[in-house]
């Protein structure tokens, strides 16, 4: 079978690792060979269980994982020691193998990735999972025009020039590489963040028909102090729903520290201990089950951030398999056109948050389409099904085969 090297600093002892990695390359396993180079945050408390698992997972399915430990400090320095480390790793499963593909999960690898794509005259995939240099930037990580920013910019054009393939997540990114970087639309694929949907089929909910109890649970999932969450949009959702439903409750299902999101509401002024709200964490077997028991799921960005265009949250193909309707803000990826063609979900702005009856009889018809979990679970299967995940990175990976390298 062919060989792929697949470079990530995405941990797979991580939730997006088991969710947005392993699967696929599981899916794809029976035809290809992996070798995956990765980073991980290694504890000496919890972390070996999962280590453990996770190298018999890759054992079972014929994946060859090599894990490096992830470093945090000293700063600048951790940075170019991770990149040593994975490349190192990197570099002997390309000397011991006849490795046809090497896959990079993100910039930083794909860095490797151009380096191992000259050195050794192998096809190279930037798998780009958005614009991060605008996402660091909107995030107030680096600023503009510093020499760090400029270095970034300059790498991030040789990734896109050295690509034999780059994969990104929404149409509206590709369309801004094909008009920013003049790449040939032939060259670039779209791969939405994908759901394991079997882990979903036997959810059964049902959201029509409760009147005053139409809005019992708001689930808000995953990370909301990355910088890139949209605190003042959540608060004014928060206020607003809270004057038709009194009783509703808000369901935080993340692995960040309860206090510092309660310190984030401080920071914004907002009593939060005047709502009823859960902070907690799941792990993935719970997930579904989980989801299944809300009503809404909410999730607001900074869309005036360039970035937003590439971004596809992983938690919207989550809430729609498990028959969830989103509510989101304008701007963010494709969502504006895939919630319109599929009505699964409310798209607002900062007015209609504000405007507390208008956006609360939105939800009531939302929520009393009898229709809506029919639509949620088709968009899910339509876009955001890993079986369509996996097979479009199969395509990708016979479509390099089938041509001499670039």
């Amino acid at each position: 079978m062919d060989k792929v090297l697949f470079i990530t600093f995405n941990a797979l002892t991580e939730p997006l690792g088991q969710s947005q990695i392993l699967p696929y390359l599981y899916g794809n396993s029976s035809k290809y060979n992996f070798y995956v180079c990765s980073l991980e945050k290694y504890d000496s408390v919890s972390t070996p269980s999962l280590v453990n698992s996770v190298m018999e997972y890759c054992l079972q399915r014929n994946i060859v994982w090599l894990p490096s430990k992830f470093r945090s400090k000293p700063k600048f320095l951790s940075t170019l020691l991770n990149l040593i480390k994975v490349g190192l790793n990197s570099l002997k499963i390309i000397r011991n193998h006849d490795v046809s593909i090497i896959h990079c999960r993100s910039y930083l690898p794909a860095f490797l990735g151009i380096i191992l794509k000259k050195t050794y005259k192998t096809n190279f995939i930037f798998d780009m999972r958005g614009l991060w240099i605008d996402e660091l930037l909107a995030a107030g990580r680096i600023k503009k025009q510093t020499i760090l920013h400029r270095a970034l910019v300059y790498f991030e054009k040789a990734a896109l020039i050295n690509a034999s393939e780059i994969i990104t997540l929404t149409h509206k990114s590709k369309e801004f590489l094909i008009t920013n970087y003049l790449i040939d639309e032939k060259k670039i694929s779209v791969i939405p963040t994908c759901v394991e949907q079997s882990l979903f089929t036997d959810i059964s909910k049902k959201t029509s028909g409760r009147s005053d109890e139409l809005v019992k649970r708001v689930g808000i999932l995953g990370t909301v102090l990355s910088g890139w969450f949209n605190f003042e949009m959540l608060i004014s959702f928060m206020q607003s729903i809270k004057l038709r439903w009194p009783e509703v409750e808000f369901h935080f299902v993340t692995k960040e520290s309860s206090n510092d999101i309660l310190a984030s509401f401080k920071d914004h002024s907002f009593d939060i201990k005047e709502f009823n709200y859960k902070i907690y964490p799941i792990e993935r077997e719970g997930l579904a089950q989980c989801i299944s028991q809300f009503d809404i799921g909410a999730m607001f960005y900074f869309s005036e951030s360039f970035s937003e265009i590439a971004r596809s949250p992983t938690k919207i193909g989550e809430f729609l398999a498990c028959k969830t309707p989103i509510i989101i803000n304008f701007g963010i990826g494709d969502t504006d056109k895939i919630i319109k063609d599929y009505g699964v979900g409310l798209l607002v702005d900062r007015g209609l948050l504000r405007d507390a009856d208008l956006l609360n009889n939105k939800i009531e018809a939302m929520l009393n389409d009898n229709d809506i979990e029919i639509r949620c679970v088709r968009c899910c299967e339509d876009i955001f099904s890993l079986d369509q995940g996996i097979s479009s990175y199969n395509r990708i990976y016979q479509k390099l085969l089938n041509f001499e390298y670039e």
